[in-house]
C-alpha cells in the first residue's frame, strides 16, 4: 500500500514571486485579476503569502513528481481570502524541492478550475460585495457590467431598479464584486434615498 505524498514543512515564498508574478497585472497573465477579486492587493503582498502558506498546510498534496532536479509537489485546496469568501476559492499551488534542499519554495499557484479564473464579461450580471451609499446600494444588489477596463482591472457596472430605471453607473474593482450564484433568487428591497 502506497502512502500519500506529504509536503516538507520548511516552506518558502519569495516576495518577488507574489509582487512580480502572481499579483502583477501583466506578468501574471490574468492571475492577478483572479486574486484581486478576493481582496488581495500588491500593496499587501504578505496577505497572499500567508494565505498560500496556510493553503500548503491544510490542502491535499495530490502529486509528487521526482526529477533529476528535485521533487515538484502539487497541493489542492481552499485559499483563505481577505474578503472572507465562503466557500473559499479552490486553488492549486506548486512547490519545488530542489535536489539537496530540505524545504520547498512556491513556484506557482492557479485557480483549481477554469471557471474560477473567469473574469466578469461585458453584459454579465454581478453582485455588489460592498456598500455604495451615494447610490443607496448594499451588498447583494445586482448590476450589469457595461464596460471592462484593462483586462479586468476595473469594471463599469450599471445598477437598475426592478422596473428597469437606471440608478447609476459606478466604476468598481473586481474585489468589490462577485459572480452571481446559480442558486440565488432575486429579492425585492426598497432602496434608501441617496
Amino acid at each position: 500500500m502506497s502512502t500519500a505524498p506529504t509536503l516538507p514543512t520548511l516552506r518558502r515564498i519569495d516576495r518577488s514571486k507574489i509582487e512580480d508574478y502572481l499579483l502583477h497585472p501583466t506578468n501574471s497573465r490574468g492571475k492577478a485579476a483572479f486574486f484581486v477579486t478576493f481582496g488581495f492587493s500588491p500593496g499587501r503582498w504578505e496577505e497572499l503569502r500567508d494565505a498560500l502558506l496556510d493553503h500548503a498546510a491544510t490542502g491535499n498534496v495530490t502529486e509528487a513528481v521526482v526529477s533529476p532536479w528535485g521533487t515538484r509537489y502539487s497541493v489542492r485546496g481552499g485559499l483563505r481570502t481577505p474578503d472572507g469568501r465562503e466557500p473559499p476559492p479552490a486553488v492549486r499551488s506548486v512547490w519545488q524541492a530542489d535536489t539537496g534542499d530540505t524545504g520547498v519554495r512556491l513556484i506557482t499557484t492557479y485557480p483549481d478550475s477554469f471557471w474560477e479564473m473567469t473574469m466578469f464579461a461585458e453584459h454579465s450580471q454581478v453582485v455588489l460585495a460592498s456598500t455604495l451609499p451615494a447610490l443607496g446600494l448594499e451588498p447583494g444588489d445586482v448590476g450589469v457590467v457595461v464596460h471592462v477596463h484593462a483586462a479586468g482591472a476595473a469594471y463599469e457596472v450599471e445598477f437598475m431598479s426592478l422596473d428597469g430605471r437606471t440608478i447609476g453607473v459606478q466604476t468598481l474593482q473586481a474585489h468589490e464584486l462577485r459572480p452571481v450564484s446559480a442558486s440565488a433568487v432575486p429579492h425585492e428591497r426598497l432602496r434608501a434615498a441617496a
